[in-house]
């Protein structure tokens, strides 16, 4: 009988990727619930604060960096460039 999904053992590597998704999930439902009573203006100004932040990074990353892998929540691997990029999307 081939195992079932329930039958088979995670890897270290899968344990430690589930873990670090359900550390980020948590954070976002911690932050979710925090600012549930926060007012549009505030929560536009903050996620403006965020993009600003995040296009200065962008701007600051090395180009001969751009094409080096990095890992997603998710666990797969992709040019750090593609990061930007999903984050446009």
């Amino acid at each position: 009988m081939a195992p079932t999904t329930h039958d088979r053992k995670l890897t270290p590597t899968q344990v430690a990727f589930t873990l670090v998704r359900l550390r980020h999930v948590g954070a976002q439902d911690h932050a979710l619930r925090d600012g549930a009573g926060r007012g549009a203006a505030e929560f536009i100004a903050d996620l403006r604060d965020s993009l600003d932040r995040m296009l200065d990074e962008a701007a600051a990353m090395p180009a001969d960096r751009c094409p080096t892998l990095v890992t997603a929540l998710a666990g797969w691997r992709h040019p750090a460039w593609y990061t930007f990029h999903r984050a446009q999307a």
